[in-house]
């Protein structure tokens, strides 16, 4: 039996449901739960960092509640968001407002490096870099697409010249916001005709990978050794040739599916190069069966997985594996898990309140 963790922290941003359904979930558990939000480090919330030659004491004070940060065992690195800086602050000294309180939070959880993280942040900042992602998933024995990272219009030209269907994303998801509409980047099948001018397409890089063929796809949730995955009917989903998650609300058909071993494995691998504890793994699965990997997300979303496919403890193993603060975690199913439409229902959850 594992020494369990009894204090949390939860680097995250406000209005995030995967945050606090598990701090309800481990408030039962008996911890004590500290929601960090750095965005509202100078609106609703403070640091005191006292030091001398002999101590150092960092308190946290937010939503009611103070802090001893040093007494934290676990940090969940969920959502950290940057500082704002308060409306009230006149336009000359915002940059230097900015740089003050970002090298606060940013020393603040230097200060945090005693904890187990989930997952530590040179490890998350290692896995959101794509190029470097897809290299090491090459290496650790993953089937990765053909793919191009490129600003060089005549690269990409060729590249998409070759005659083979071509499809374009980001290095980063970015969100556009104009006019009081919102617009976010997806993967998008791209033609010479759709590319710009040369001198607006060597302005930004981007990636470019032959399109796969797609029986169906997996989505396959690591926490530690233990994965939860569920197949995805992406072909019947509007655009979901492409990308399923522009439309993953029309309802899919999923169900439970396990890895083979040589995937499991290689994600396994993958992880470890990385640095991660936690991760959701992206594949594509051809007609021909055979198994491609397309991304893992070190802090994706994974509360849906239990809510398309109910017999999956979901939401019980990630407490679990985050009070356990092993990188080997292994989830032992139990009889009555903690069950994600029971803690919705328990403490009355407004999904609509909440947002991705």
């Amino acid at each position: 039996m594992y020494n369990k963790a009894k204090n949390v922290l939860i680097n995250t941003k406000d209005n995030d449901l995967h945050s606090d359904v598990v701090t309800k979930v481990l408030t039962e558990m008996d911890c004590r739960v500290t929601l960090y939000q750095s965005e509202k480090l100078a609106v609703s919330s403070a640091i005191n960092l006292k030091l001398d030659e002999q101590d150092t004491q960092l308190e946290y004070w937010g939503r009611n509640q103070v802090t001893e940060l040093s007494e934290v065992e676990v940090v969940w690195h969920r959502r950290p968001q940057k500082p704002l800086v308060p409306g009230y602050v006149v336009s000359e000294d915002k940059s230097f407002v900015q740089q003050e309180l970002s090298c606060t939070n940013q020393a603040c959880l230097a200060l945090l490096e005693h904890a187990f993280w989930l997952n530590p942040q040179a490890a998350a900042t290692r896995a959101n870099l794509k190029p470097l992602q897809l290299n090491l998933a090459g290496k650790a024995g993953l089937t990765i697409p053909e793919t191009l990272i490129s600003n060089d219009p005549k690269g990409i030209k060729a590249f998409i010249g070759s005659g083979q269907d071509t499809i374009y994303k980001p290095l980063n998801a970015f969100v556009w916001h104009e006019q009081g509409r919102n617009y976010a980047t997806y993967t998008a099948r791209v033609t010479a005709q759709h590319l710009p001018n040369d001198t607006l397409l060597s302005a930004s890089p981007g990636i470019y990978q032959r399109l796969v063929p797609k029986q169906y796809e997996v989505r396959a949730q690591f926490f530690g050794r233990s994965y939860f995955a569920v197949s995805i009917d992406s072909n019947r989903l509007q655009y979901g040739e492409l990308d399923w998650r522009l439309h993953q609300h029309q309802g899919t058909m999923s169900e439970p599916v396990e890895l083979p071993d040589e995937i499991y494995q290689a994600a396994c691998a993958l992880m470890d190069e990385l640095g991660l504890v936690f991760g959701a793994f992206d594949f594509i699965v051809t007609p021909d069966n055979d198994w491609v990997f397309l991304e893992v997300n070190e802090s994706g979303q994974f509360l849906f997985l239990e809510q398309w496919c109910p017999e999956l403890p979901v939401l019980d193993a990630f407490c679990k594996c985050l009070v356990a603060r092993d990188n080997n975690f292994t989830y032992r199913r139990v009889l009555q898990p903690r069950k994600l439409a029971d803690v919705l229902d328990d403490y009355h959850f407004d999904l609509q309140l909440y947002t991705a």
